[in-house]
């Protein structure tokens, strides 16, 4: 995952762009079943993106399906605004800027984006977890 923020970086687009339609709305619903989404090569990551296409639209939020294992890189990334991952199911470690956090279902983490970050799936199968990300603009 950490591949597919590193190339919108470099691109100098939002994460969205790989999601985004043509259109631009005040507001956008999406139904569960139509969520654009991206997995990896080998299907070990998904994710599913929760809406985009909004003017001026100030964060990005996505859910992360991850099995047993998997992880968002091999290297910390960093980006610009704050970001908040929050636990759906399983259990994630996320190292920011050298430190450790376990979050298990229910649990969150806020952090400055600009800080060096990866995660991992620590769990015993699957894992889930919501990625909220402020944008810049």
């Amino acid at each position: 995952m950490n591949t597919l923020f590193s190339i919108s970086r470099a691109l100098g687009v939002k994460i969205n762009y790989f999601f985004d339609e043509e259109t631009i709305e005040d507001a956008i619903f999406t139904k569960r079943d139509q969520r654009k989404h991206v997995a990896t090569k080998d299907k070990r990551i998904k994710l599913e993106c929760l809406g985009s296409g909004l003017i001026q639209q100030g964060l990005e939020a996505h859910v992360i399906t991850a099995r047993k294992g998997a992880k968002s890189g091999s290297k910390g990334v960093s980006h610009l605004g704050d970001e908040l991952a929050f636990c759906l199911q399983g259990k994630f470690q996320f190292e920011v800027k050298k430190e450790k956090y376990i979050l298990e279902e229910g649990d969150s983490l806020l952090f400055k984006g600009s800080l060096p970050q990866q995660w991992e799936n620590i769990g015993d199968g699957d894992s889930v977890i919501l990625l909220v990300r402020g944008m810049e603009k």
